[in-house]
């Protein structure tokens, strides 16, 4: 039953941001395209998978890993993010502020490709920190500063990212996934 109610509150969410985006054919992101990012990131790291138009906003899916360890903060001032965990365990920190913020090179694939404008520091200050495990699902919106401070387990996980702003590529789909 939990199931079917988040199908049905994505739809209603979805249902008012447009129209045209609903006219459109869908775009699929099989299993095993996102296997076949994860496979391409063994020592870790960020790849999208496909930027879509949909319709008033931008919508990427990519897949994430980390290793054991930690990672710098990270804030993107127009990009939203929403975590699906598929594997690994560890303590994440949202909210705060971030010493030391430096931005991001705009002529980084990071920006240009998955998350658009964005502030980096190495530690994040008076945040909010909770385990986080598979299964679970993370809403962070834009201008949220986020850190996994530890990773205990090799992370995997699915990343949603929501770009009203349309700052990443529409129509982008990664170099791996074209046949």
């Amino acid at each position: 039953m939990k199931r079917y109610g988040f199908v049905i509150l994505a739809g209603l969410l979805a249902a008012p941001l447009s129209a045209q985006a609903q006219t459109k054919v869908a775009t699929d992101v099989l299993a095993t395209e996102i296997d076949t990012l994860a496979a391409n990131l063994a020592k870790g790291g960020d790849l999208q998978g496909r930027l879509v138009d949909f319709g008033k906003i931008n919508v990427g899916i990519g897949v994430v890993r980390w290793p054991v360890g930690t990672r710098g903060v990270l804030e993107h001032s127009q990009v939203g993010e929403v975590y699906y965990m598929m594997e690994g365990t560890g303590t994440l920190v949202t909210g705060g502020t971030m010493p030391g913020a430096k931005p991001m090179a705009a002529t980084a694939d990071v920006v240009k490709i998955l998350v658009g404008p964005s502030t980096s520091s190495e530690r994040v200050q008076a945040g909010q920190s909770r385990k986080i495990g598979p299964g679970d699902v993370i809403i962070i919106p834009p201008g949220v500063p986020h850190q996994w401070l530890t990773i205990d387990t090799p992370m995997k996980y699915v990343v949603v990212r929501i770009d009203p702003d349309k700052v990443l590529p529409a129509g982008y789909v990664n170099p791996l996934l074209k046949k």
